[in-house]
């Protein structure tokens, strides 16, 4: 019953949460509104799941997690500052 919600999570992170992070990274939230709530967005998806958690699909670990996981490793120093997310 999980399985949509699962393929979501994995074309999301690297259709939309990657290329949000990378526009951070670039500076191109801070000229482009646009990319800013691409960003702002992103963010609120992981913190809302987080705050169903402990995983992105709630109780149990998939490999969503590897995947959203592997980006905040290159990320997580752009991300905001949440204790969910160090959490996590």
């Amino acid at each position: 019953p999980e399985r949509g919600a699962y393929l979501t999570w994995l074309a999301w992170t690297a259709g939309e949460m990657e290329p949000a992070y990378w526009a951070k990274i670039e500076g191109r939230t801070e000229t482009d509104p646009l990319a800013r709530k691409r960003y702002e967005q992103v963010n609120a998806r992981i913190l809302t799941a987080l705050k169903h958690g402990p995983y992105l699909m709630g109780h149990r670990f998939t490999a969503v997690d590897v995947m959203v996981g592997g980006a905040l490793a290159w990320g997580l120093e752009h991300a905001p500052k949440d204790d969910l997310l160090d959490a996590y």
